[in-house]
């Protein structure tokens, strides 16, 4: 006979915390703190160029750039790039039409 009951090692428990453990948990240093490797890209209204890069595409997406590149390869994204000598260039034009920026 089978019990409808889960065993006490599978039951769930409260998660609680204390409240100096808490602000702990707020104050804690972010990851990316002090991380000056980061690149920064300018906003998209300031680009004047027509095409970007793969990676600058990827940024104004808030998608991975593997994911662009995945795109580019099966052909089943929203955008289309160019491509001129093995590298992708990204239309800014279309970039702002899926933003709905244009």
């Amino acid at each position: 006979m089978t019990s409808s009951r889960t065993p006490a090692s599978q039951e769930a428990v409260p998660f609680t915390f204390a409240r100096n453990q808490i602000m702990t948990t707020l104050t804690a240093p972010l990851p990316f703190e002090g991380n000056d490797n980061r690149k920064y890209y300018p906003s998209l209204n300031e680009v004047t160029r027509t095409h970007v890069t793969t990676e600058e595409a990827a940024y104004y997406l808030n998608r991975a750039a593997q994911t662009l590149r995945m795109w580019a390869c099966f052909e089943t994204g929203p955008i289309r790039p160019v491509r001129v000598y093995g590298r992708l260039g990204w239309p800014v034009r279309d970039i702002r039409r899926v933003l709905g920026l244009s």
